[in-house]
């Protein structure tokens, strides 16, 4: 079966064109059927570059139709199918999620999705991980974030982002203010390392809305936690937090102790981190003193954890990076159905301290 057929199937659902399809044609009869069309999937699709370039009228017609659903997953996109991407999606002004995880778009590609993203007012969703962004491709995303008022879901892991590029984004949300409605935000996997915990406590105490704060396999270190704390104490929002293996040590157990029994969070998980038994037996004194913490997630390091690369913190025997090079394997991801969780930990927040200002 090809896209087209899908698409006159659909009537106004899903159309989806997994790797089994190399082609994308016009259905015959099927133009009023296809303006219908809310979604559209291509992931691990064999697509070479050429021949979506070739299909620009089957970009026109997505620029024609209310489209609120792109997914371009496990994909490699080049920059001209980038631009060409970008260029219907101008015109589109109902697009509510963009996946484009492991399209290996690069910097010069995430400067066209933060044009696009600084512009938008209907984006929801975005996820970006494992797509080579590096520091400068970061400095896009920040451009977008610092206009955008709209977006809620931000995955950027696996990119090589290191210190400068955790800082950029920080830079970015710091500039928006009130006026992000970001309230999940995925940073794993970057090696941000020690500073990227100062970063995240900028994001933090100039966000009112998140609600989920990802930062795992990046070597925070003791000093990292320390950072983030000022962060996690001023926030009003932050109800879920993931540290899993970010290097914490006994000596940065009490500092985490003092999160778990002084700042309001619903979820945290700090697995894989070398607390030694008495770090453990503070941490679980300390979620026994806590008044809202219903999920601890605090299973022993079993093996030698791997980091995003950086500067400061990759071992040297790692390989040479390429900006995803010692991230950990990642599942297919399942994006967008953390929208239930900012549904539910909202709910949470609103049953607990009231209804947001």
């Amino acid at each position: 079966v090809k896209l087209h057929e899908v698409v006159a199937m659909t009537m106004g659902l899903v159309a989806e064109a997994p790797g089994w399809n190399s082609a994308v044609t016009r259905s015959r009869g099927g133009e009023s059927r296809a303006a219908k069309l809310a979604a559209l999937r291509v992931r691990y699709n064999s697509i070479a570059p050429g021949e979506v370039l070739s299909a620009e009228e089957a970009v026109a017609r997505l620029r024609e139709n209310r489209l609120e659903n792109y997914d371009g997953s496990a994909r490699r996109l080049s920059l001209r199918s980038v631009q060409l991407l970008a260029s219907a999606l101008e015109q589109n002004w109902s697009l509510r999620i963009l996946n484009l995880w492991g399209a290996s778009i690069g910097a010069q590609g995430a400067e066209v999705v933060g044009r696009w993203l600084a512009r938008s007012r209907t984006i929801e969703g975005m996820d970006l991980r494992q797509n080579e962004l590096g520091p400068d491709g970061m400095r896009h995303v920040g451009f977008g974030l610092a206009s955008n008022s709209s977006l809620l879901h931000l995955s950027l892991g696996s990119n090589g982002a290191r210190p400068r590029g955790g800082a950029l984004v920080a830079d970015g949300l710091a500039s928006a203010g009130a006026r992000s409605k970001l309230a999940i935000l995925d940073l794993d996997s970057n090696g941000l390392g020690v500073s990227g915990g100062a970063e995240a406590a900028r994001i933090l105490a100039s966000s009112v809305s998140l609600v989920h704060l990802n930062l795992s396999f990046n070597l925070l270190g003791d000093a990292g936690l320390a950072h983030l704390v000022p962060g996690l104490t001023a926030s009003s929002s932050l109800a879920s937090l993931n540290l899993r293996s970010v290097g914490i040590s006994p000596l940065g157990a009490s500092i985490l102790a003092d999160v778990v029994a002084n700042v309001q969070l619903s979820s945290l998980d700090a697995a894989q981190n070398d607390f030694g038994e008495q770090g453990l037996e503070l941490i679980l004194a300390a979620r026994d003193r806590s008044p809202t913490l219903d999920a601890l997630l605090l299973d022993a390091l079993t093996e030698e954890p791997q980091y995003g690369p950086s500067s400061s913190s990759t071992p040297s025997s790692s390989p040479a990076a390429t900006p995803s090079a010692a991230a950990p394997p990642h599942r297919r991801p399942e994006f967008f159905s953390s929208v239930l969780l900012v549904l539910l930990l909202r709910a949470r927040l609103r049953d607990d301290h009231g209804p947001p200002s």
